[in-house]
């Protein structure tokens, strides 16, 4: 299991609840302003939107709904923004108009924020499970 980038989590959650990005539904961006994983473009790199349809849309990476794979490839989430704890996504939650970015924000932490201890015991357990539990090498 990979888990996000934990740097680029903390600002996206920073960023939704900066009160800098309007909100706007089914795009990433548009002319009123960001989908949720419209923000975590705009964190990473800013200066690859591309304006579509007499500029009312902007593409990223030539994607103008989901994540395009240089983002979910380099932070590791899906192109949804999938979430594993509950059976939907980000996006769905996002382009339903019933939560703000500061909800939005609070499941990204609960889903994709992991606390540093945690992080620790996981490593810790994988190199125990790595060292202890792999299979013997022959003893001649």
């Amino acid at each position: 299991m990979k888990y996000p980038d934990q740097k680029i989590m903390r600002l996206w959650v920073k960023a939704l609840r900066s009160g800098k990005y309007p909100q706007t539904t089914n795009r990433l961006r548009d002319n009123k302003g960001f989908c949720c994983l419209g923000v975590l473009c705009d964190i990473i790199d800013s200066t690859k939107w591309v304006p579509f349809n007499d500029n009312s849309v902007y593409g990223y990476d030539g994607y103008t709904t989901d994540l395009p794979p240089s983002i979910t490839e380099s932070v590791g989430i899906g192109d949804t923004g999938q979430l594993f704890k509950a059976n939907t996504s980000l996006s769905i939650i996002n382009d339903s108009g019933l939560h703000d970015f500061n909800v939005i924000a609070d499941i990204i932490e609960a889903e994709f924020i992991i606390e540093k201890w945690y992080m620790r015991l996981y490593l810790y357990i994988k190199f125990i499970i790595k060292r202890y539990f792999t299979p013997w090498k022959k003893w001649n």
